[in-house]
């Protein structure tokens, strides 16, 4: 069983080396986007990743609406914004949900801002923005700014519209030498007892319907109802909305 398998999946595939799971039971509680249409891989984790920003510096009426606001704003220039470099786990979502005449001018309407261009890890970029090196960075992981905000930092969460978030891939090689011992676990895994414990170990959010729950989400005010983008390591897009009752 393997995950985070990023493009190598594409190379899986053609080789035939991926098995089908549609015959697990679990799969029916995931949302249609979340499985591949050949069985080849199912999502078993869902992350986040939109803006992190320091509430002695932002306000939330200050927040931009919509991404394209983002790059309008003379608020976030001058090194005011800190971008990492991680655009797979948000700005590719955004270029192929939209398309490529939007992504090639809001990149470039984004360093038209002349954000800081920073080196340092998602979880350490964050962290800068709790000390106020930047009024806000991004993309910043949901579930580590939720702890800063728990501990008492100066810091929340926003999402533009539409949400950017990741899914993480499962896959199961065709030729496992303990196949059935192999589905047995990925079922449990995608069920609503093993997601329940993946967050618990992890913070992760999870994908099992039942599961779509606010308790669940870090920040749900700017998450829950809104237009996700959601981008596979595989450059799968798929635009969908939660549900504002759940």
């Amino acid at each position: 069983v393997l995950t985070s398998i990023g493009d190598t999946y594409l190379q899986l595939k053609q080789m035939n080396a991926l098995a089908d799971l549609r015959e697990l039971p679990a799969l029916k509680g995931l949302p249609n986007q979340y499985v591949a249409p050949d069985g080849t891989w199912a999502a078993h984790t869902l992350a986040y990743r939109c803006m992190a920003y320091n509430t002695n510096l932002v306000k939330k009426e200050e927040l931009p609406k919509t991404w394209d606001d983002l790059v309008t704003d003379s608020k976030w220039r001058g090194g005011r914004l800190a971008l990492s470099n991680n655009p797979n786990a948000w700005l590719l979502a955004l270029w192929s949900a939209k398309g490529e005449a939007w992504g090639r001018d809001f990149t470039r309407r984004l360093f038209d801002l002349a954000p800081q261009q920073r080196k340092e890890g998602l979880m350490a970029i964050t962290a800068l923005t709790v000390a106020g090196e930047f009024y806000a960075n991004l993309p910043s992981p949901g579930e580590r700014a939720q702890e800063y905000a728990n501990k008492g930092a100066p810091l929340s969460y926003h999402c533009p519209d539409p949400v950017t978030a990741t899914l993480s891939q499962m896959v199961l090689m065709e030729k496992s030498q303990h196949k059935n011992g192999a589905k047995v676990f990925i079922n449990w895994l995608l069920s609503a007892e093993g997601q329940l414990l993946q967050y618990a170990a992890s913070q992760l959010e999870p994908v099992n319907k039942a599961l779509q729950l606010p308790q669940f989400v870090p920040f749900a005010d700017t998450i829950l109802g809104d237009r996700k983008s959601t981008r596979l390591n595989s450059s799968h897009v798929a635009l969908s909305r939660m549900p504002s009752s759940a």
